[in-house]
């Protein structure tokens, strides 16, 4: 962890920062010339609109500067870093993408291009998802650049170019695309860097750094680095933003209504307006702790570490959704290990809302990869059904993975949610409990649920719940379920049918204290 968190005199900066933030935030807010354009009566628009020639009216399509919002085209006084935090559908990555066209056409020459994986980099900075927002989009056609992804590289036209066959041997700038999945970060000196959505990156501290000795020397035009991202209350995040160099420029989602979906953008604010999700999710503003969690951001961001030890166990806990509908919650898929030393590392969620023949399979996936020693379900939610479609997902391999013998621990809960939870935050608070890289869907639900609010706990949480206890042998020793010849779904629907009875029995002749299954 950063030695400034919990200093005050770095509290002290960072308020100071985030009141610029506001401030700056608050003097940039308004429409774009397009959004006030369209304000205007139909004959004004109609006789603007007449006067432009066709060429003129070509050129608009890629005129940012009228089509942006004074918050993505800012005129900037000196800075090294750009910090755009923005909600959901804030505009984020088309601001980011064009922010590096501009910086194309004033002379950049070595570009990096950094997101969390080189799937999503393809799909949202490079490409754009499904619209006008990528890399290879912002451009005019005559000087689309050239992405290469055998190369790990994006290529453009010389500025001087009118716009020739290949961009790749024009001379002009390049931009290397650096995935964070690796912590490697390699190159020639840059003089422009994107980063979009840092909190995903699995490898954040040692790739912010290896940027921060990669933009070491003077380049052809001021150096820049500049960040998209949804705010989580990451240490990292607030020393930039408390950084002198860092403009920070807040993004909330109803600044970008005129390009959302209406009932999208309707049923985003009758569930989060008003509450702490909201303030992050939409409104793009940093949370502080949640002070009625039992998990809290500082805790998990103190004892952070991006890789694991040698672990010498490792299970996968699984929460299952009730059903697959799209409104439903997830399947929660949390795995980690435990070290020699007792410490626990949260490596991997793979949670979904796919359906159960796919869930089952990432299951199993999580276990070969990671040569796991038991899979952990909940006896008394689904766990007959959980361990049938994970035996059916084995079965459907074949090889190593077919021939290897499969631990299912059931665990029974006897307690409340918030009574179970406790043990693991306990363990997080005091140190033992340890996540590897970045979890940000993990963590969001381990720091934001309220028990207090009461309802139903998320699966994530669940999950994580279940594998804490399992690792940590928090309750009673578990029976690993070894039944032979147990014949998967049908079998199990079946025995469903006597659960409420059977479940009476066993609270009736269980200790009120017990959370390992008797069975």
């Amino acid at each position: 962890m950063q030695e400034d968190q919990f200093n005050p005199e770095f509290e002290k900066r960072y308020v100071g920062a985030v009141a610029r933030a506001r401030a700056l935030t608050a003097k940039l807010a308004g429409p774009s010339l397009a959004e006030r354009f369209a304000r205007l009566a139909a004959p004004a628009r109609d006789q603007i609109l007449a006067e432009l020639t066709d060429v003129e009216l070509a050129r608009l399509r890629y005129d940012w500067g009228t089509w942006a919002r004074p918050k993505q085209d800012p005129e900037l006084p000196p800075h090294r870093i750009v910090f755009w935090l923005g909600g959901r559908g804030a505009g984020k990555t088309i601001t980011a993408a064009q922010r590096l066209r501009r910086r194309v056409e004033q002379g950049a020459r070595s570009i990096a291009i950094v997101g969390p994986t080189r799937v999503e980099i393809e799909r949202y900075q490079i490409k754009g998802d499904g619209g006008a927002d990528g890399i290879l989009t912002v451009f005019p056609p005559n000087r689309t650049p050239e992405y290469k992804a055998h190369k790990a590289a994006v290529f453009f036209h010389r500025n001087d170019c009118p716009g020739c066959g290949s961009a790749e041997t024009c001379g002009g700038a390049i931009g290397y695309v650096n995935s964070a999945e690796d912590p490697e970060f390699r190159g020639p000196n840059l003089d422009t860097v994107w980063g979009d959505e840092p909190a995903k990156w699995r490898y954040l501290s040692t790739i912010w750094h290896n940027i921060e000795l990669a933009t070491r020397l003077r380049g052809a035009i001021p150096l820049e680095i500049f960040l998209s991202a949804t705010p989580l209350p990451l240490q990292l995040f607030r020393e930039i933003i408390a950084d002198e160099d860092t403009i920070t420029i807040l993004m909330p989602q109803d600044d970008n209504a005129s390009n959302l979906d209406p009932t999208y953008l309707a049923r985003m604010r009758r569930l989060y307006d008003g509450t702490r999700l909201g303030k992050q999710e939409r409104e793009g503003e940093i949370l502080t702790d949640n002070p009625d969690a039992l998990f809290q951001a500082s805790v998990l961001d103190f004892y952070r570490v991006e890789s694991a030890p040698h672990l010498v166990e490792f299970a996968t806990a699984v929460d299952p959704a009730i059903a697959t509908n799209p409104g439903n919650d997830e399947t929660g898929i949390i795995g980690g290990g435990r070290d020699a030393a007792g410490h626990i590392y949260i490596t991997l969620d793979a949670s979904s809302k796919s359906k159960s023949e796919v869930w089952g399979d990432d299951v199993i996936k999580s276990d070969s990869q990671n040569d796991g020693d038991a899979i952990v379900v909940e006896r008394n939610r689904g766990g007959d059904l959980v361990a049938a479609n994970v035996r059916a997902a084995k079965a459907r391999k074949s090889g190593e993975i077919a021939s290897k013998s499969l631990k299912i621990v059931e665990v029974l809960a006897t307690k409340g949610k918030a009574i179970r939870a406790e043990p693991p935050a306990t363990l997080t608070e005091k140190g033992f409990v340890h996540i590897v890289g970045r979890l940000p869907g993990l963590e969001t639900q381990l720091t934001e649920w309220n028990p207090k609010l009461g309802g139903r706990s998320p699966n994530k949480l669940d999950a994580f719940v279940m594998l804490v206890w399992y690792l940590a042998r928090l309750g009673d020793k578990e029976k690993p379920d070894y039944r032979a010849g147990f014949k998967g779904l049908p079998q199990a629907s079946g025995a469903l049918v006597d659960r409420p009875s059977l479940l009476t029995g066993l609270a009736a002749a269980l200790p009120r204290s017990s959370w390992g299954s008797k069975l």
